[in-house]
């Protein structure tokens, strides 16, 4: 059993780095990034299992008499957790890709036709996308109250590259409804750098460990880390790409006028002003070259 556990933790250790090496070649800097804090968040995993463990056997050893733990059973048990965090990010990969596809028959039987056809004629969406290293892109307008767009990944697997994968992106028609011409492509493209990084493909990982290890800091630092890390790239990318950050920005504020939580609007305003007077004249945008 132990010889079990220790080829599992060195076979998922090297599919992690392997991993990590690929996207790197990829370069795609955020998911390399994302992969190097899910060693650090796999190591944290590791401590706390193994604390539990040790914990249950001291009060054992102290009410029952149970005999106390061996070094080797210790070693066991920190190798196994270490197995078990490894695999939690393939694991959260294809339950997070069933929970979608629910999602997406659901918004898809949603969709207003009429509205998505309309968003196509305000942007030149397959120009758009052809701007950033991404697949096939399905984009749904859907009825919805909510005032937010995003970007949902179905996986063929998508989890080694954007290009393997379809991507849906679902926009709520309010967004639609307010956002001038401009601000709607502005926030597409935000989107598609979304897609462009993978970061789909590891913000659910980290999501559901920082619920469920609420009580770490460590965790709890990294989710809000990698979150605004996610999203100050795809504001940059799409800036990059249109050559108008305040368009962005103005979106932005759009978007924070219709949040409910206060702290997700602070951070959206605060996205917004980061935006404001970084476009350049004479930047080359995918209008210019086209």
């Amino acid at each position: 059993m132990e010889r079990f556990l220790l080829y599992g933790s060195f076979a998922g250790f090297g599919w992690l780095v392997l991993l990590t090496v690929y996207y790197a070649a990829l370069r795609k800097r955020r998911a390399v990034f994302s992969m190097v804090a899910s060693f650090g968040v796999a190591a944290v995993v590791t401590v706390w299992t193994a604390a539990v463990f040790l914990a249950f056997a001291g009060v054992s050893h102290l009410v029952y008499g149970v005999p106390e733990a061996s070094v080797g059973t210790v070693v066991v048990v920190v190798v196994a957790a270490y197995v078990v965090s490894v695999g939690e990010l393939t694991a959260l990969f294809f339950i997070n890709q069933w929970t979608v596809r629910r999602l997406v028959r659901r918004y898809r039987a949603l969709t207003d036709r009429d509205l998505t056809e309309n968003l196509k004629e305000r942007v030149d969406v397959e120009a758009l996308a052809d701007e950033f290293d991404i697949g096939e892109i399905e984009v749904l307008v859907v009825d919805d109250a909510e005032a937010n767009a995003h970007s949902m990944a179905l996986a063929r697997p998508s989890l080694f590259s954007p290009k393997l994968g379809k991507e849906v992106l679902v926009v709520k028609r309010p967004l639609v409804d307010v956002l001038g011409d401009d601000e709607l492509e502005a926030v597409l493209a935000h989107e598609f750098a979304h897609i462009e990084e993978l970061d789909a493909r590891f913000r659910p990982y980290f999501e559901v460990l920082a619920t469920v290890y609420f009580f770490d800091p460590v965790v709890g630092v990294t989710r809000r880390y990698m979150r605004r890390l996610q999203e100050y790239g795809a504001d940059d990318r799409a800036a990059e790409v249109t050559g108008d950050p305040r368009a962005l920005a103005r979106a932005l504020v759009k978007v924070s006028e219709h949040e409910s939580d206060a702290g997700r609007r602070f951070e959206i305003k605060e996205r917004a002003q980061r935006l404001v007077g970084r476009a350049r004249d004479g930047q080359e945008t995918y209008r210019r070259k086209a």
